[in-house]
């Protein structure tokens, strides 16, 4: 992937970190598999680490994942192949009530794959009202 533009990373990152938040790709391990650095770590917002074979095998047994409600991204490059990706996030029940609470950072390096995920951080946070669309 060629060297993009500060807008164009953001937006891109956001893509990505976003597609891991979809239950489809979440199920799928070759998907998670490329996006994860074969050094990936996580600090969950349980306190909980995993390297990517750990958050492979838990993916892979979730049945219910929850849907993912993130937004308020902000987006800092750390070196031409390496960027920081902050967010909050919330589980969101189909009543449009949220849980789960945390606020999320992501390190995102280039490598021969394009961007892959090397760590992410879940740390909780106060409730927050969600910024859905009217409708």
């Amino acid at each position: 992937m060629p060297d993009l533009s500060d807008a164009a990373l953001y937006a891109h990152l956001i893509e990505l970190e976003t597609t891991l938040h979809r239950p489809v790709v979440r199920q799928d391990a070759v998907k998670v598999g490329a996006l994860l650095d074969d050094g990936f770590t996580e600090i969950g917002r349980s306190g909980r680490t995993w390297d990517k074979a750990a958050m492979l095998h838990e993916l892979m047994a979730q049945r219910d994942a929850p849907t993912v409600y993130a937004d308020e991204f902000r987006f800092k490059r750390l070196a031409p192949a390496i960027a920081l990706l902050t967010y909050r996030s919330a589980a969101l029940a189909s009543d449009g009530t949220l849980s789960l609470h945390a606020l999320r950072s992501s390190v995102w390096r280039q490598a021969g794959l394009g961007w892959q995920m090397v760590f992410h951080q879940g740390t909780p946070t106060a409730p927050f009202v969600a910024n859905l669309p009217a409708g």
